[in-house]
């Protein structure tokens, strides 16, 4: 693999992330930094601009250079996950059939949207088919303000595909069905996958909303909140901890009482994803996301889940010269399951290979297409007139 380097960039609700790669014989992250994003800034008129200021800033962060590829993720509540059984198809009918099926489900006009689609590998008539599709807005409005900075961009992806790319990067393809809860700031993607097969769900669970309810239980400001969650101490049932900070023991006691919303809601998908998808109980659970390191975590889900629970690492066998910061990153990098997944698109074919197309990089694709024609016509067209 010849080497190349380029950046990714990761835009979550309350967080977005900048990171520098250099791809060869090991893909190497050089340099990263992260900025919190404050409710409603990336709503109304002001949106380009801010977003063109934070990524501006974190470019000047980490010395990005002029021209360099930066390829980016759109943010998780703009997307919409879908999976349609079809008669086997190929080629132009699949598609169409998929456009059609997509607008059947939409709240909007396809024509609003940025989509793709992934086919699954079928030894019969019919063969399941993933449909994903993003706000056109959000994809055109980052490729906008990352080419109007003087950077390259190219196609966007999504942060659950991402994630779930990074991990068969890591662990290739388990031998049995595998979960990644990846905890995002405002929701948590349920990311399964066995075999050629995947399925995702994303839930309303998320730091922001997790914050806020410790924040009013214990009268507290949400910032003290967000910056004992990486020393929060989960309480298992039974046990008692005299020794431990009380402060990290209420921030973990609030996220115990959190999670009960949202084991009920894995224990349902998983049963979802073993009935429709013939998939079996996940045997691997991994955990990835903002809430990655909390003392207990995994062994209280275990035990809501009757599995063992680890954490997934997408740092490990990879090198790091970035020097990165705990409360953003985790203390191995157990926060960065999406950039790494973005970064895999870009030096590897990825397992999962969806690519949601700006408006912009469409009409450049279509001009292309088209110059032959549109240059003998204009020749047509001079010689004509210089007959006349």
């Amino acid at each position: 693999m010849a080497s190349k380097q380029f950046a990714v960039f990761d835009l979550g609700s309350k967080k977005a992330t900048l990171a520098y790669f250099e791809g060869g014989e090991a893909l190497t992250l050089s340099r990263i930094a992260s900025a919190k994003i404050e409710f409603g800034q990336l709503v109304g008129p002001s949106k380009i601009s801010v977003l063109t200021q934070i990524v501006s800033s974190l470019a000047a962060e980490i010395d990005l250079p002029k021209k360099s590829l930066i390829r980016f993720s759109v943010p998780s509540q703009s997307v919409f996950i879908r999976f349609a059984k079809f008669n086997a198809l190929e080629g132009a009918d699949l598609k169409q059939l998929a456009s059609f099926e997509l607008q059947q489900q939409l709240p909007v006009a396809v024509d609003q949207v940025a989509w793709d689609y992934h086919q699954f590998a079928s030894g019969g008539g019919e063969s399941e088919v993933a449909l994903v599709a993003a706000r056109k807005q959000d994809v055109d409005d980052l490729h906008q303000v990352i080419t109007s900075l003087g950077y390259q961009s190219t196609t966007a992806s999504i942060a659950a595909l991402s994630a779930l790319n990074s991990f068969h990067s890591t662990y290739g393809d388990l031998e049995e069905p595998s979960l990644l809860i990846d905890v995002r700031e405002k929701t948590t993607n349920l990311i399964y996958t066995s075999g050629e097969l995947f399925y995702i769900r994303s839930v309303n669970f998320g730091l922001s909303s997790l914050v806020s309810e410790i924040a009013r239980s214990v009268e507290a400001t949400e910032d003290v909140v967000e910056q004992l969650i990486p020393t929060a101490f989960l309480p298992l049932d039974g046990n008692a901890y005299p020794e431990v900070d009380p402060n990290s023991l209420t921030v973990g006691t609030g996220i115990k009482n959190g999670l009960s919303r949202l084991t009920p809601q894995i224990i349902q998908t998983t049963a979802y994803f073993k009935s429709h998808f013939n998939g079996g109980t996940p045997a691997n659970v991994f955990v990835s996301g903002e809430l990655s390191g909390v003392f207990n975590l995994n062994a209280h889900l275990g035990q809501a889940l009757s599995a063992e629970v680890q954490n997934f690492n997408p740092t490990a066998g990879r090198e790091i010269d970035a020097v990165l910061d705990p409360a953003s990153h985790g203390l191995s990098g157990e926060k960065l399951a999406v950039v790494y997944g973005l970064a895999v698109q870009e030096v590897e074919t990825p397992k999962f290979d969806i690519k949601l197309t700006p408006s912009a990089v469409n009409l450049d694709a279509a001009f292309e297409k088209e110059k032959p024609l549109y240059f003998g016509l204009s020749f047509l067209i001079a010689a004509a007139a210089a007959l006349v």
